[in-house]
């Protein structure tokens, strides 16, 4: 466990950027890790294929910019996001997906991920930035403890239906 990174050290142990083609590989192994966490797997069946695609896709043209957080020369989390364009003068950004390994849960890189998606935002000229959480995550009170300290209230609720 790496909980010794803390915010206070946070620049000496990790490093923080956007990923490029060359992370993918490491990043789909975090999705994989990700979906076997997520409450999706009852109503969805995952698909690789399709994963290596949208990462891929949304890393090369920024349409899905995904921010990572390295500790000795691993990617060992990432948020990735989209600016939601479709009906204001400033967009609004949206939280797609936010995954920390494991191992590097209890330390600061998530902070460090949520801190500089908010900077990423605002030098965008976002007006909002949506982070919506499934309640039916284990960490779930975790990322919303984690929000609040970043600033973020709630605003709504997500409902699901299985078809």
């Amino acid at each position: 466990m790496n909980s010794h990174i803390s915010l206070e050290n946070l620049r000496e142990e990790a490093s923080f950027r956007y990923a490029t083609e060359a992370d993918c590989a490491e990043l789909f192994d975090l999705y994989r890790l990700f979906y076997e966490e997520a409450v999706y797997k009852d109503y969805l069946d995952y698909d690789e294929e399709k994963v290596q695609h949208v990462v891929s896709h949304g890393i090369r043209t920024d349409e899905r910019p995904h921010i990572v957080a390295v500790v000795d020369e691993s990617v060992v989390g990432f948020l990735s996001f989209w600016f939601d364009r479709t009906f204001s003068r400033q967009p609004c950004m949206v939280l797609l997906e936010f995954y920390v390994h494991p191992d590097f849960r209890r330390s600061a890189i998530g902070r460090g991920l949520v801190a500089l998606a908010v900077l990423e935002g605002r030098h965008a000229g976002a007006g909002a930035f949506h982070a919506p959480i499934a309640s039916g995550m284990p960490a779930a009170r975790t990322l919303i403890n984690l929000f609040a300290k970043a600033g973020f209230e709630p605003l709504g609720w997500v409902m699901r239906r299985k078809l």
